[in-house]
């Protein structure tokens, strides 16, 4: 796998933000009320990079951000652009690096380029895992440069809807949420509330056009005979079956939450501790504390947005603390981030 940077743009200080139409104007609205009720501290000044393949969701989240997106993104704060070519369909796959990178220029942004190959083997299973590997190798890299940024990919509500009904059909009870969080890491994903409709409507009012998959289309590919046939069948029949079922993944995710903080003294005063501070943690989080707090591990906890608990001895008792500011990075440290 290749690595190209273009850092053309990089000292470009304020964006200039226009006007949205109608349907842009809707979208940021839900898409900053969604991320503000994940107690993400909006506008982003961390660095911040947008996954981008050149296909309708990613296209509209880049224009929704860098067009549009000064509550998204803070005017000056360095905001770029990361492709990923797979390799997979021979040219077709240059012409959406191509398509990118004239998105990325339109709006001087400086764009990060992997290229790879696809895999050796025919069964379609694997050339998906295959490329969910190589995009984390690309965002991994990317953070190692931009150690405390965020990575924002274009996940939205029938992503969530497909993955939640593959589940269903195939046995998997604990769904999870459809196991498509708003926040993960340094991912971020603001258009989980939104319908891929949504997104073309936005596209058609800006008058922009988008990279078509032809792989979105094959349907050996099980999530895509989802998408074309189960999906739309149920919907025909239960014209608001979209909604309840994304109401049911939001319910899944919460008793996930709370399944995941047994009822003892302990846990209920860390959750008091960390409610007081406005977080919102995941089971990773709470295990982590809970091992430092027993001596199962030493050091620090990291937390979402640059918090960081530690637990020291006080007066022959202990004391708990929660801060902002980097976790300790020595052998002993406990990151909650995995």
């Amino acid at each position: 796998m290749t690595n190209s940077v273009d850092s053309a743009a990089s000292e470009i200080a304020v964006r200039p933000y226009p006007r949205p139409g109608e349907v842009g104007g809707r979208l940021l609205r839900k898409i900053v009320s969604f991320l503000r009720k994940q107690s993400l501290d909006l506008p982003l000044a961390t660095p911040t990079v947008l996954a981008c393949s050149g296909g309708l969701d990613s296209t509209a989240l880049l224009l929704l951000v860098a067009k549009y997106g000064r509550r998204i993104v803070a005017p000056g704060a360095r905001l770029e652009v990361l492709h990923v070519n797979h390799g997979w369909r021979a040219s077709a796959s240059d012409g959406d690096e191509a398509f990118v990178q004239s998105l990325a220029h339109e709006f001087q942004l400086p764009i990060h380029v992997h290229r790879a190959q696809p895999p050796a083997q025919n069964d379609p299973s694997s050339w998906e895992d295959h490329a969910r590997k190589i995009r984390q190798k690309a965002f991994d890299q990317w953070l190692e440069q931009n150690a405390g940024g965020k990575i924002l990919t274009a996940h939205q509500a029938d992503d969530r809807l497909e993955t939640l009904l593959w589940r269903i059909f195939t046995g998997t009870t604990d769904t999870h949420g459809a196991g498509i969080l708003p926040l993960h890491g340094a991912l971020v994903r603001p258009l989980l509330d939104l319908r891929r409709s949504e997104l073309q409507a936005f596209l058609e009012e800006e008058g922009r056009n988008w990279r078509k998959d032809q792989t979105n289309d094959d349907p050996s590919f099980l999530r895509v005979r989802v998408r074309q046939e189960i999906l739309p069948r149920i919907e025909e029949v239960f014209p608001r079956a979209g909604e309840h079922l994304l109401s049911m993944a939001d319910q899944a995710a919460q008793s996930a939450r709370s399944a995941s903080i047994a009822p003892d003294f302990e846990q209920s005063a860390l959750a008091l501790f960390w409610g007081g501070a406005g977080l919102s943690l995941r089971r990773p989080h709470v295990m982590n504390m809970l091992e430092v707090l027993r001596g199962a591990k030493t050091g620090s906890v990291t937390l979402p947005e640059g918090w960081v608990f530690r637990s020291e001895p006080s007066g022959g008792a202990e004391r708990w603390i929660l801060e902002r500011g980097q976790a300790s990075r020595g052998k002993g440290s406990a990151n909650g981030n995995q």
